[in-house]
């Protein structure tokens, strides 16, 4: 195994983009990894010269690992957050072709200023950690006082 140095070259691997702040989109209600990996797949397939991506639900399964199902329901979430937008071309009566257009991620303060709840959760996580480590600074202090 190599280490991975995001700052290094490598050859025959390419490599994209990814929004830093898409991690806080993780405290929305139904948000996962899952969905951001969707997002980062869509991110992936996307088109600049025509300003869309085009991945069938079936060619994301597969590039995810997921059911078609799971794909479907992570697009409505990505949807209901506003990292994609979708626009359908009709092919057929029963068959439409979903265009995927990726969008920019809130960043972290504009996120929770939108979704309170979110910004809530994320409070809570962050005072669980922090709890963590002043119990373990208060069993260390303990410990130097014995000695």
């Amino acid at each position: 195994m190599t280490i991975y140095d995001k700052k290094k070259k490598y050859e025959k691997m390419t490599f994209y983009k990814r929004p830093k702040d898409t991690r806080y989109y993780l405290y929305l209600s139904g948000v996962n990894a899952g969905t951001l990996l969707i997002y980062d797949i869509i991110c992936d397939f996307y088109n600049s010269e025509l300003g869309y991506a085009y991945p069938s639900q079936d060619r994301l399964a597969l590039e995810s690992g997921m059911g078609r199902d799971t794909v479907g329901n992570h697009i409505k979430k990505l949807l209901d957050c506003g990292l994609i937008v979708i626009q359908t071309e009709k092919r057929s009566r029963t068959y439409n072709r979903y265009r995927y257009i990726p969008q920019m991620p809130l960043n972290k303060y504009e996120l929770f200023r939108n979704y309170p709840k979110a910004l809530k959760k994320y409070e809570q996580a962050e005072k669980k950690v922090e709890d963590r480590y002043a119990e373990v600074e208060t069993i260390t202090n303990s410990k130097d006082l014995r000695l």
